[in-house]
């Protein structure tokens, strides 16, 4: 499973950016989805890398979500607690989005399902 989390609003995107949250159904900043590890989600996901982390999650971490908001398709999170570690309009590792590590994004959950 990959979970997907917006951290840029997408106000000043260009259009294939903006088409590309929609498709996924990430419009507002801070939400958050849960998808398949599959090709499809790869490549959009890499096409909107600039405006969401994205990165592996645990099922015991997939559990917690679904126990704290239940079975929907969107979650909305909370800025995660102590900010951001680094830029967030730079990719990782100089900044925030794009494609991070399984325990980086899981610690990145937590912090941000206060």
């Amino acid at each position: 499973m990959i979970a997907a989390v917006t951290i840029r609003g997408c106000v000043t995107a260009r259009k294939t950016i903006v088409t590309g949250l929609e498709i996924l159904k990430m419009k507002r900043k801070f939400s958050m989805r849960v998808l398949e590890n599959n090709n499809q989600n790869l490549s959009m996901l890499n096409k909107v890398r600039n405006r969401v982390m994205f990165g592996e999650i645990s099922k015991e971490m997939k559990e917690e979500i679904l126990k704290k908001f239940g079975e929907k398709r969107v979650y909305n999170l909370h800025p995660p607690r102590g900010g951001f570690k680094k830029s967030i309009k730079q990719t990782y590792p100089a900044g925030e989005t794009g494609k991070r590590s399984k325990e980086d994004m899981e610690n990145y959950l937590r912090r941000m399902m206060v």
